[in-house]
């Protein structure tokens, strides 16, 4: 059980990880006191299509360099104060020693750039359903 907790530990400490859960706790804090506006019993549809066009705004500006930097150092700054669990080694059966294979091959991506690939792609992703939003609500 120690060792799941272990690896469960190392993976959220992972900048991989924090990132994205960054990532989504601020596109969710933009999007959270719309959503709970739209399900309001008074709202009409001239504010409703105010408060989605609104919030897409809000979105849409998360789609810079300088957000993404922001928050790529707020990632690299925690990583760098919390010093990562250590992993536990792994053991190969000395039988099969022969078939095993320790990295990749081919290209390497380095964390930054995967990283920044997922959150503009997120950020469109967003923006794409709110404007599909926007459009089901007008017809």
């Amino acid at each position: 059980m120690r060792m799941e907790a272990n690896g469960l530990l190392w993976e959220v400490s992972e900048p991989a990880f924090m990132f994205i859960a960054y990532l989504v706790q601020k596109v969710l804090m933009l999007l959270n006191a719309p959503n709970k506006l739209l399900q309001g019993e008074d709202m009409d549809l001239l504010t409703g299509l105010e408060l989605v066009a609104s919030a897409t705004e809000c979105v849409s500006k998360l789609h810079c360099e300088t957000e993404f930097t922001e928050l790529w150092n707020r990632v690299t700054d925690a990583n760098a104060t919390t010093p990562a669990p250590s992993k536990r080694r792994h053991t190969m059966n000395k039988s099969m020693g022969q078939f095993v294979v320790e990295e990749t091959t081919g290209p390497k991506d380095n964390d930054k750039t995967e990283l920044q690939r997922l959150f503009y792609s997120a950020i469109d992703t967003v923006l794409g359903s709110t404007h599909n939003l926007l459009i089901h609500l007008l017809l």
